[in-house]
């Protein structure tokens, strides 16, 4: 086995264990609160993109699609914004809102 992997076991492991708050993948071994989620956006319409541009100037954007295409955005409690390269109803599923 590799130095990476047994390190990024590790990491999941301590994540997990955590107990009772819930983490959220978000994509490529990426995890956020679920408890920090304020919305979850589909990043087509231009608001939204305008809103990541904002976020990007005002150095609170989190890129965690791994070179993907943006397929979501969430918006956190503490005014950071996290690109996804996941769709928004698969995250808005997974993470147990509703429409």
């Amino acid at each position: 086995m590799n130095f990476e992997f047994i390190y990024g076991m590790a990491i999941f492991y301590i994540i997990m264990a955590l107990g009772d708050k819930m983490f959220l993948n978000v994509g490529f071994g990426n995890f956020v609160s679920n408890e920090k989620i304020l919305a979850v956006l589909s990043a087509d319409s231009s608001p939204v993109k305008r809103f990541t541009r904002m976020a990007k100037e005002n150095n609170s954007l989190i890129d965690a699609t791994c070179g993907r295409k943006t397929q979501s955005v969430l918006v956190m409690d503490s005014g950071h914004v996290i690109l996804s390269a996941l769709s928004a109803d698969f995250v808005s599923s997974k993470s147990g809102q509703t429409e």
